[in-house]
């Protein structure tokens, strides 16, 4: 409501948020998934993948009439959005794949083990890794944690499952959802009407999924632990006077 009645154009800044998010992409999921992933790789591709994406999208907008000086509007061209935001994209990719080639030291296989193994010291001790993992690595020590070669054979169905689940997702709405909308007619205002509060929906409840399902469970595994904690300091005490006795 504050930026409404700023006179900001929400529409502008929806599409200028992406230009400026999506240099980071790149960068995050190669440090999820590729161990020579470097800090300098994702750092500087980030930097200069932003950088590419706004000179391009600034320059494809000035070819436009009236150029820059009629800024929103020309910004908000297709053309500029779509240019900006696949140009900054690429040049994270490719920036911080070579810098992190050249800033890793990743030698061998064994190097890459030790380096994803590091993602398992962020580790929390209301769910550990020991407690989640125990009933699939039955043979493992209580105090030992699952290699990424164990996990990644335990898992492997799993992990097809959401490849594929993702793949879905993203020809649904990327490709079948938009090409079922440009075969139709032009909406009346109540069907217009019908969409939006459909699509605002949609975003309510995944908003809703994404933001609150983890708080609530992180308080329910606190109150737990904090009952089990009790309970255990109870038999403790228990135990102690029965030895007095």
């Amino acid at each position: 409501m504050l930026v409404i009645a700023s006179g900001i154009d929400l529409n502008w800044v929806y599409m200028a948020g992406a230009i400026l998010t999506i240099p980071g992409l790149p960068g995050l999921v190669l440090s999820i998934f590729w161990c020579k992933s470097t800090s300098k790789g994702v750092i500087y591709g980030s930097l200069i993948g932003l950088a590419v994406g706004i000179a391009v999208w600034f320059g494809v907008g000035s070819s436009y009439q009236n150029g820059l000086s009629d800024f929103v509007k020309n910004t908000s061209e297709p053309i500029a959005i779509l240019s900006g935001g696949l140009s900054c994209f690429f040049a994270s990719l490719i920036v911080t794949v070579i810098v992190s080639l050249m800033t890793n030291n990743i030698k061998t296989p064994e190097d890459g083990d030790r380096e994803l193994e590091k993602m398992k010291n962020i580790d929390n001790p209301l769910s550990s890794w020991i407690e989640i993992y125990a009933e699939d690595f039955p043979e493992l020590a209580k105090t030992e944690k699952p290699s990424a070669h164990q996990l990644e054979g335990v898992f492997q169905k799993a992990k097809l499952v959401s490849y594929i689940g993702g793949a879905v997702i993203a020809l649904l709405l990327v490709i079948i959802v938009p090409v079922t909308m440009s075969t139709l007619h032009v909406m009346t205002f109540d069907e217009f009407s019908t969409w939006t509060l459909t699509v605002h929906c949609f975003g309510l409840i995944m908003l809703v999924l994404v933001i609150f399902p983890t708080p609530i469970e992180e308080t329910y595994l606190t109150l737990k632990q904090i009952g089990k904690n009790k309970k255990q300091r109870y038999l403790d005490l228990k135990k102690m006077n029965d030895l007095k006795l």
